[in-house]
């Protein structure tokens, strides 16, 4: 017999009462909750997430909304707040609400070149490779290295979000020219603490050019350098054995500068040989042609994001 709506309020007013004495920072939106990851298929349904209609006990909701906030903020009470079907997301009845953490073989997080046609065929590669119970991603769009510390303000993305664990799946996009709902960035301390993954595999970069493409590289070579060393300690102290790193650099684009690109890279590289982590250079394996390749000169259509996918791929065996 279900609740009647008053005592849903109820229920959840108790529960984000109690995150609030436990001191959360903030709110974090509840998503699609799935008890188990599917493989993500080829639809061209810009926005999407695995649910099914909402229809379960109170308790179960106010379970389900602690579940909900884990990814964003582990070790922390988090405030819980439904979000509408509007914005495609949806409860699913789960088995073991609280099981955590959530170990996983490979952790991935990446900006919207992950959210999109890269991401979602570098994903079906981690499935076969590790199982999808073994995989767990995060993409953030317009999002760079900063954006995921835990010392850093929470990042908004208002252009897109992806994120497939053994626990939900979510994907947010444009859809029908209206933008998607903004969405937190998660922290990648947290993430770390909650899956505990033997492998961790960034791409990121993309959205440094701008800024560095509009001042000298010299004055700002130093400021950038320690973002990167603050994301390499923080991967350090995560665990007694932290994970392995591999870092993907940006691809080509045509909009800007080969020398920006060239700046970005360097970043990365120098990071990883300073920290002993991997790198897979992308800029070997990619060309941007306005008009073929993509439209605005930075991301790729779904083809040639899916080819330089599997060239990552073949990398990333050769690293196994």
């Amino acid at each position: 017999m279900l609740h009647s709506p008053a005592r849903l309020r109820r229920s959840l007013g108790i529960l984000a009462s109690v995150a609030m004495i436990c001191g959360a920072p903030g709110s974090a939106s509840l998503q699609a909750i799935a008890p188990s990851p599917r493989e993500i298929s080829k639809s061209s349904n810009p926005s999407r997430t695995d649910a099914s209609p909402i229809s379960q006990r109170a308790n179960e909701l106010a379970a389900s909304a602690v579940l909900g906030a884990i990814a964003q903020s582990p070790l922390q009470a988090v405030e819980p707040t439904l979000v509408s079907a509007n914005n495609k997301a949806q409860l699913l009845k789960t088995g073991s609400l609280f099981s955590r953490p959530a170990p996983v073989e490979v952790l991935m997080i990446g900006d919207s070149m992950t959210v999109g046609g890269f991401g979602e065929e570098l994903l079906r590669y981690l499935f076969r490779r590790y199982g999808s119970t073994r995989v767990a991603l995060y993409a953030s769009c317009g999002s760079s290295p900063e954006h995921w510390l835990k010392d850093e303000p929470t990042y908004y993305t208002k252009c897109g979000y992806r994120e497939q664990t053994p626990l939900r799946h979510i994907y947010y996009d444009f859809e029908n020219h209206r933008p998607p709902p903004a969405t937190p960035t998660p922290k990648l301390e947290n993430l770390l603490a909650l899956h505990q993954p033997k492998v961790l595999i960034i791409q990121m970069g993309t959205n440094w050019m701008d800024r560095l493409e509009s001042k000298p590289f010299a004055g700002e070579k130093a400021k950038y350098a320690a973002i990167l060393d603050r994301v390499a300690e923080a991967i350090r102290r995560s665990s007694k054995t932290p994970p392995k790193v591999i870092w993907i650099t940006p691809p080509d684009s045509s909009r800007y500068a080969g020398d920006v690109k060239r700046n970005v890279d360097y970043l990365i590289t120098s990071a990883a040989k300073r920290h002993k982590s991997q790198v897979i250079d992308s800029s070997a394996m990619t060309h941007y042609i306005a008009g073929k390749t993509g439209g605005d000169g930075v991301h790729y259509k779904d083809e040639y994001a899916f080819a330089w996918a599997r060239n990552v791929q073949s990398k990333l065996d050769k690293l196994r």
